[in-house]
């Protein structure tokens, strides 16, 4: 067979595979993977023409104009597309845990969901169909100090492979939720783990208060003489783990920032549904913002059951006042709604800029990955989206998912 054929052969062969790959039957592994796209949005702000992507190894090894491409390798052409990293979930609510609250105590610090995590749950599946390809994952509200978060790509066959840093934050709720339900009618069994404390907010800031004061109590005993649970606390007061605050209400978030002066700790406010009423504190103290979900439709009269004065413009705000935030969904929100969350900040006045950026690169920082993910820049993972248009516009369609380097079709 002649050297011609041979070569024929060979490049339809690879252009068939790479089809494949596409469409999402199999992902073939090429060094390097050229992408060649119209318009890449860094995530940073920034926005490029006509320029290549080059990914080796599931990282980004190029980014800009001059590329040379040897003869042997194909380039994806995505000449008239939209590039952008993938959207990173700063928090998840999915069902994808087996069990997202220990209910059996209200202080359980210790507790690390990474190992409750079901990777063939559909919300994963739902996830990064819809462009999300990171996820932070935490337990449920109903303990005061519920455990400690992970973040997971969306996509692989154990947690430990979707891996991309545990044990980030140490949760902290507060208001009505580690209270709901904890005491039952006289007649009960006194002893049910049910009939404990808190059972209103005033128990839920006891708690916190005892918990944190414990440990300021302890600090000059050796790291071998503390429990699980205080060693988790040691790492929050010497500011090396931030407490990720769930507070919704004006009466809540005054709440952390008066903890704040008496404990020191460093925080990131999560729901934030009043977070507009804060904004000078919030700059001043440098605290990002997890907020959302965005719209309140019809169907939602439960968005937020303890104040009614909730305003949609809150993302706006924020970016006005330079405060870091990034979106999050809800329990009446699904996980494939974030991009929604952010087209709706942007029909609210939000630049759309600012809107990726609140979809990548700050939710990477206020997770503390961004060296690795949040932007399309050399030496980090090669997650990419490709949009057939804007995709702040509604319109617009998500063509290709890449996560770690590998294409996924989300339409097939």
């Amino acid at each position: 067979m002649s050297k011609k054929i041979l070569r024929e052969i060979f490049h339809k062969g690879l252009f068939f595979s790479f089809s494949l790959c596409l469409f999402g039957i199999f992902c073939l592994a090429q060094n390097p993977l050229v992408i060649k796209a119209g318009t890449v949005l860094i995530g940073n702000g920034d926005e490029l023409r006509d320029v290549f992507v080059v990914v080796e190894d599931g990282k980004i090894v190029f980014v800009g104009k001059g590329y040379v491409v040897k003869p042997d390798v194909h380039v994806l052409d995505f000449a008239d597309k939209v590039v952008t990293p993938g959207f990173i979930a700063a928090n998840a609510h999915m069902d994808v845990m087996r069990q997202a609250n220990e209910e059996g105590e209200e202080v359980t610090p210790r507790i690390n969901v990474l190992y409750s995590v079901d990777p063939r749950a559909k919300d994963f599946d739902e996830a990064w169909r819809s462009g999300v390809t990171s996820v932070y994952l935490a337990p449920g509200n109903l303990n005061v100090f519920p455990g400690m978060g992970t973040i997971l790509k969306t996509k692989g066959p154990t947690p430990q492979d979707m891996l991309v840093q545990n044990q980030v934050h140490l949760k902290m709720v507060l208001g009505r939720e580690p209270g709901q339900g904890n005491s039952y009618p006289s007649g009960r069994d006194p002893m049910h783990m049910r009939n404990r404390r808190p059972q209103n907010r005033m128990g839920v800031v006891f708690i916190i208060r005892y918990e944190l004061t414990n440990m300021q109590n302890k600090r000059g005993l050796p790291d071998t003489e503390l429990t699980p649970d205080e060693l988790v606390f040691r790492q929050v007061l010497k500011g090396r783990m931030p407490l990720r605050i769930s507070a919704r209400s004006y009466m809540d978030i005054k709440t952390a920032f008066r903890l704040m002066e008496e404990f020191g700790y460093r925080w990131i406010l999560e729901g934030g549904v009043d977070a507009y009423r804060y904004l000078d504190e919030l700059e001043a103290n440098d605290i990002p913002v997890i907020y959302g979900p965005v719209y309140k439709n019809k169907n939602r009269g439960d968005f937020n059951r303890e104040d009614d004065r909730y305003m949609a413009r809150t993302p706006v705000l924020l970016a006005e006042k330079g405060i870091r935030f990034a979106f999050q969904n809800n329990a009446e929100s699904p996980i494939s709604a974030l991009r929604d969350e952010a087209i709706h900040a942007v029909e609210l006045g939000l630049a759309e800029e600012k809107a990726l950026i609140a979809l990548t690169l700050d939710a990477a920082r206020i997770l503390g990955i961004s060296d690795r993910l949040g932007s399309i820049a050399k030496g980090k993972n090669a997650d990419l989206l490709v949009f057939d248009g804007n995709p702040f516009e509604p319109s617009s369609s998500l063509l290709s998912v890449v996560i770690d380097g590998k294409f996924y079709d989300p339409n097939k």
